[in-house]
């Protein structure tokens, strides 16, 4: 018999989230940039995919409190390798418990240097999505929580740790039905008035 345990984290994104950023020098596009939070240990994790450019030499990562005073955290070095893009990934440890903001700062070699999009993650706030158990239930399955009459959701999409899409709904169809996904963390993505908001949680069908 599966079991399955869910242990939920959460992050606030900004509507940006899904689009895509195209930046002001070096042709390099960013996109899917997000922020979650490790359900386990409370960590940040940034998650982007960028664009390749010959000029392209490193991504520095900037976190602030305020969203407007950002200080560099880290780099993560661009890849060349003549492919399209690649999926870049960056692990923040010391997060503050409550919200934070994050940007990068693309640096190329020829000194035109760009800023990403700015997305908040917030460490301590509540998840986003029930996990609903009812009479006539088929299995597990999750679908945003209704946060009030002026900030209702209408898209939702379920991606991997690696934030590529597996199921996306409509707040007018059924629940996404989680029984039979393999045993990992997986991220859930939901659009509300108010903007992008983003929990994580943990699928363990061993």
């Amino acid at each position: 018999m599966k079991r399955m345990l869910l242990i939920l984290a959460v992050a606030f994104a900004m509507p940006a989230t899904w689009t895509s950023v195209q930046a002001q020098s070096g042709g390099v596009e960013i996109l899917n940039f997000r922020g979650s939070v490790h359900p386990l240990r409370k960590i940040v994790q940034l998650v982007w995919w960028a664009s390749e450019d010959a000029e392209f030499a490193t991504h520095v990562v900037e976190h602030s409190l305020d969203g407007v005073n950002f200080q560099p955290i880290g780099e993560v070095p661009a890849i060349f390798t003549g492919a399209t893009g690649h999926i870049y990934n960056f692990w923040h440890p010391t997060a503050h418990p409550r919200l934070n903001y994050y940007r990068l700062y693309l640096v190329f070699n020829h000194g035109l240097n760009s800023y990403s999009e700015t997305i908040k993650v917030s460490v301590g706030a509540p998840p986003i999505f029930t996990y609903p158990t009812y009479p006539g239930a088929s299995g597990p399955s999750i679908r945003p929580l209704t946060s009030g009459d002026e900030d209702e959701w209408n898209e939702a999409i379920l991606s991997d740790i690696y934030g590529r899409p597996i199921m996306r709904m409509r707040s007018d169809e059924t629940d996404l039905r989680i029984e039979n996904l393999p045993t990992g963390i997986y991220i859930l993505n939901a659009r509300y008035t108010s903007g992008w908001r983003t929990s994580t949680f943990v699928v363990n069908n061993n």
